[in-house]
């Protein structure tokens, strides 16, 4: 009888941590994100996110919602042939943020696409639509001048 209370009060504990989000791992987050995602669930998306990620969300439900139908029809037969790989999660030293490397099969193309996450209020959130810093382009060296031909635009006195 006790071992049978043990295994009720465990499984009840189980349940709670999951339906609190307490026993989320980053990989399950991302995999409800592009889940919720993949399935044009806008809300339950934002859901895996970040507070701050929820304007980029917004975005991408309104972009979506002024398309053209044709082009809307085009999206969703690509996303039922869309795969997703979910790697193992590089989890930093305080435990404040995770990154979880996804590989997108689409449309016959493979590529990687990191997923950033933060812990909120004890839950991994995905951190969406922030944007990173923007990389300066390279600049580009000036050609070097012969200093012995003169500019033909100079007025010699």
């Amino acid at each position: 009888m006790k071992s049978l209370k043990f295994i009720v009060l465990s499984l009840s504990a189980a349940l709670f941590m999951t339906a609190c989000g307490g026993g989320s791992t980053p990989e399950k987050v991302v995999e409800g994100f592009y889940s919720a995602l993949k399935a044009y669930d806008y809300d339950k998306a934002k859901s895996f996110c970040t507070e701050a990620s929820a304007p980029a969300i917004d975005a991408m439900k309104k972009q979506m919602e002024q398309i053209p139908e044709e082009y809307k029809k085009i999206a969703e037969e690509a996303a039922k042939t869309t795969t997703y790989e979910y790697g193992v999660p590089s989890i930093s030293e305080d435990k404040q943020s995770a990154t979880v490397n996804v590989k997108i099969n689409m449309n016959g193309q493979t590529f990687d696409a990191p997923v950033t996450l933060k812990m909120e209020n004890g839950s991994w959130k995905v951190d969406y639509g922030v944007a990173a810093p923007a990389q300066e382009e390279p600049v580009q060296p000036e050609p070097a001048q012969d200093s012995t031909v003169q500019d033909s635009t100079q007025v010699q006195q």
